[in-house]
């Protein structure tokens, strides 16, 4: 006779496993005896070991300095320490400043996850759930192809395919954004509908609505594909009103609750660039009423935006992995739908390329698609052309993941980082009170989010860094406005870039004027306000600051490093490990009328052949947008003294006409020797 305790606990245990299927989970791991349960078993060791994986990439990212999509982190980072830490709920001054984060985007699925941030307010809090959820994805995958193709093999390769996809490595990499929830969740929810288990399909589905306000159209569309599929009339309806009422209450309610909390808290809220028809869109018309107009009116101008070099690309890769194959089971196509036009349709690049957030959703028709191919083509074909077809596209996938993916440019981040110097770095910056204002690149704001007061730079681009080429003159630049309110900052972050850039030695010459440097690594400036009393640990004279000028190295060509026979920081360019390129390079200045000497002080050492230069120095300029070359020379080992700085000499001749031309003055290093660098001077000549 069970004790009313007991009957109650086996009776919650019985309604726990059925409801989530516990026992056919643990069924499925225990019977490893059966024929087919290595699959199982094989399916468990992915879980683990993407979950694992990415958890160390992320780690290591941060750690070193080459977090992916750093930009968006910063915010997010700081939106949770600010709740949990600063009593501040979710705000950012980051995203904008003086507003609550859910009046821009409804990403109610962060209120689940704060709990998890009071216990340890981290990014590694961040990187575990995102991980662990991402790679939770595999088992609906797993258990959808099992139901569909009733073929443990096609059920492990549509795991892999999962897996594979480039986007969702970037995903895993990514690990911040909201979209990035509701991938698993929409896997889960098309599982539980195609299995008709209703409960389980609208708690995934609710648990996806509320990650952002357009999943709600995902929602209606499943009530559509519901249709299509001739389902009973609940699972038609319950979708389409979820999804309709979701997104009604979202932005007729709980938007204009939040904005009002905002103006009580913070003061008047602007208009957010997050409105659906805002920013991003508004080509199209600013109501919908503007919207159906433009498009029945001028049906180009929907064509001019889908029908791109760039739509088209996005849309190559995005299938790649797969083979296309999905287009040939399009209704599940159809629910992703209003994700996909809504990236077509963007003016923003970021939402046509593959690693960013915003195709998470589609990763999980596709998928879906995919499996539904195999399952047709099973009950066709032999097994022998059945294994082919895997086959393809597991190389197809190993391809896309190989060229495409962030897992190897991010192995490579990390081997290529500076690991004493980003030591160093997060030295430096704990020293920073958190109650200082701070002005920084997008791609530093991720380690500023302890920080209440954090702003970016105006017009940075950093938002595509650590995958996207772009060209010089996209790299950061600040406006007139920040450059002139820059004394209202305690410190100013810059990164570093690769090539020498005008606008950020413009912005460094204007920020000397009330601040001094605090800190510098290959990596950025760091800039302390004048009144400011707290000291680097690093250099903090003027050795790699001429008057006010400041040199760079580009990217494994060399370094900083401290030379023991100076007592100071100098660049240094192993001939062995590094790669040939300018060693030195900066500053794009103007100089006034007159003759100067640009003094080198170069050092050699481990000379391969005397009969080789060492180094090349030389003088550049750009005038009228035009680059020229006014003055070079090549040294020689019988130039210098081995082992000991020497100096050589250039002459500038500026003349009235020349004083708009922006001068560059850089050292060659042709790994001919190990080359050091100690400073350029400028001396004018009177």
């Amino acid at each position: 006779m069970l004790s009313k305790a007991d009957y109650i606990f086996t009776d919650s245990k019985s309604r726990l496993e059925t409801y989530f299927n516990l026992k056919k989970v643990i069924l499925n791991l225990k019977g490893l005896s059966s024929r087919y349960d290595i699959f199982d078993t094989l399916v468990l060791l992915l879980f683990f070991s993407n979950f694992f994986l990415y958890i160390f990439l992320l780690n290591s990212t941060y750690e070193y300095l080459c977090s992916f999509n750093a930009y968006d982190k910063g915010i997010m980072y700081q939106l949770f320490h600010n709740t949990v830490v600063h009593n501040h709920f979710f705000y950012s001054s980051i995203n904008g400043g003086g507003v609550i984060d859910f009046v821009g985007h409804q990403r109610y699925i962060f209120l689940l996850l704060l709990p998890f941030f009071y216990i340890h307010p981290h990014p590694i809090t961040f990187s575990i759930i995102s991980s662990l959820l991402l790679s939770l994805g595999a088992f609906p995958v797993y258990w959808l192809a099992n139901e569909v193709s009733k073929s443990k093999k096609i059920s492990l390769v549509s795991v892999m395919i999962y897996f594979l996809h480039p986007t969702v490595s970037w995903l895993f990499l990514e690990s911040v954004k909201e979209e990035i929830f509701a991938l698993p969740f929409l896997l889960f929810a098309f599982y539980y509908m195609y299995v008709k288990s209703f409960n389980k399909f609208l708690f995934f589905l609710f648990l996806a609505c509320i990650c952002k306000e357009n999943i709600s159209l995902v929602a209606v569309m499943f009530g559509v594909y519901a249709f299509i599929e001739k389902y009973e009339k609940k699972w038609i309806y319950t979708p389409l009103i979820l999804g309709i009422g979701i997104f009604s209450f979202e932005l007729l309610y709980l938007k204009p609750y939040f904005a009002v909390l905002s103006h009580q808290l913070y003061g008047p809220v602007l208009s957010s660039q997050s409105e659906m028809l805002a920013g991003r869109y508004s080509y199209l018309g600013t109501s919908i009423t503007d919207v159906i107009f433009n498009l029945l009116t001028n049906p180009q101008l929907l064509l001019k935006y889908l029908f791109t070099q760039e739509s088209l690309n996005y849309l190559l890769i995005l299938f790649l992995p797969v083979g296309y194959v999905c287009f040939f089971k399009p209704k599940v196509l159809l629910i992703a739908s209003p994700v996909l036009l809504q990236n077509l349709l963007a003016n923003f690049p970021a939402q046509r390329m593959i690693c960013f957030h915003y195709s998470a959703v589609i990763i999980f028709a596709i998928v879906c698609s995919a499996i539904f191919f195999l399952s047709s083509i099973n009950k066709k074909i032999s097994t022998k052309k059945l294994n082919l077809v895997l086959i393809v596209l597991i190389i197809l996938s190993l391809y896309s993941f190989s060229v495409y993916g962030g897992v190897g440019k991010t192995i490579s981040d990390i081997n290529s980082a500076q690991k004493n110097e980003s030591q160093e770095y997060f030295t430096n910056i704990s020293r920073i009170p958190y109650e200082s204002n701070i002005l920084c690149s997008g791609s530093m704001g991720c380690y500023f989010y302890r920080n209440l007061n954090v702003s970016y730079m105006s017009n940075d681009n950093s938002y595509m860094n650590n995958n996207v080429t772009y060209t010089d003159d996209d790299v950061i630049s600040t406006d007139d406005s920040q450059r002139d309110g820059s004394d209202l900052y305690d410190y100013i972050i810059i990164q570093r870039t690769p090539l020498a850039n005008y606008g950020l030695y413009q912005n460094i010459n204007s920020y000397l004027k009330n601040h001094k440097l605090y800190y510098l690594n290959s990596y950025c400036f760091i800039f302390e306000k004048n009144n400011q009393s707290f000291e680097s640990s690093s250099i903090s004279d003027d050795n790699f600051v001429y008057n006010n000028l400041f040199f760079c190295s580009q990217k494994n060509t060399g370094s900083l490093t401290f030379d023991d026979q100076i007592g100071k920081y100098a660049f240094y360019s192993d001939k062995t490990f590094n790669e040939s390129g300018y060693l030195v390079y900066g500053p794009y200045i103007t100089l006034p009328e007159g003759k100067y000497t640009i003094e080198y002080i170069l050092k050699a050492e481990n000379i391969t052949d005397t009969s080789l230069s060492v180094a090349s120095i030389d003088i550049s300029y750009i005038k009228d947008g035009e680059h020229g070359i006014d003055s070079t020379k090549d040294i020689y080992a019988s130039d210098l003294i081995e082992g000991k700085y020497s100096s050589q000499n250039l002459t500038l001749n500026v003349e009235k006409s020349g004083e708009n031309q922006l001068f560059e003055f850089r050292v060659l290093q042709p790994l001919s020797s190990d080359l050091y660098v100690e400073r350029i001077n400028i001396h004018k000549c009177m």
